[in-house]
């Protein structure tokens, strides 16, 4: 019932044509099916436009459907970020210097319409947990490979404390671990070494609940 709720919203965001669209796109390609003006999972939305303007627009109506439906939105739980590469480019800045303009641009406009709380600033480089994925505004995956290792390695000292059959245990690695190294694989594009090893990892564990040590060699007979 909650989304068909939010039906309207996501209607109207997308409503206009103000949406991100990707450079790898033709210009012919149909808006509606190419632009991202919103992601959204149950009550979490995400805006994303090619500009300040765009975004504001967006944002405010956000804004009048959070008071029109009677929604609260949770300034401390929201972030506004953005990676004007392009301005960068043009006006010969540093990545420092962007992100003080970006700041600059964005802490003064975006506000909710209870209390006046200001939405935080995220710099472009500072990642931003969205449906358990690490995202940055440079693409920098490394926060995200080091919070599924961390992830892994926590569960992992849960399922070797519980102290369970080796069978119970190599269960439980299958079924928690291993989704939480690829959960992310569709988007997160790690690389070779690094894929490596997170499977080092998941290899360590196994041995661990199977009592063997760090280096075996399995032989099978024909």
């Amino acid at each position: 019932l909650f989304i068909v709720y939010m039906t309207p919203l996501f209607r109207w965001l997308h409503a206009g044509d103000r949406g991100y669209r990707f450079s790898c796109l033709s210009a012919s390609s149909d808006r509606y099916r190419s632009d991202m003006p919103v992601l959204g999972f149950a009550d979490d939305l995400a805006l994303t436009a090619p500009s300040l303007p765009h975004l504001l627009v967006q944002w405010s109506k956000v804004r009048a459907y959070a008071a029109f439906a009677r929604l609260g939105i949770n300034a401390k739980k929201c972030a506004v970020t953005g990676a004007l590469n392009g301005l960068r480019a043009h006006l010969g800045l540093t990545q420092t210097q962007l992100e003080a303009r970006v700041r600059d641009m964005l802490l003064d406009t975006f506000h909710t319409t209870h209390g006046g709380a200001v939405v935080p600033f995220l710099p472009a480089c500072q990642p931003y947990c969205y449906l358990g994925v690490m995202l940055t505004m440079t693409l920098d995956w490394r926060p995200h490979l080091a919070m599924v290792k961390n992830d892994i390695l926590i569960r992992a000292q849960q399922i070797l404390a519980a102290d369970r059959p080796a069978t119970r245990a190599l269960g439980v690695v299958a079924t928690t671990l291993k989704p939480k190294a690829t959960y992310s694989l569709a988007i997160a594009p790690f690389t070779a070494t690094q894929l490596h090893a997170l499977d080092l990892i998941l290899a360590k564990v196994a041995r661990c609940c199977l009592g063997l040590p760090s280096l075996v060699v399995i032989m099978a007979e024909n």
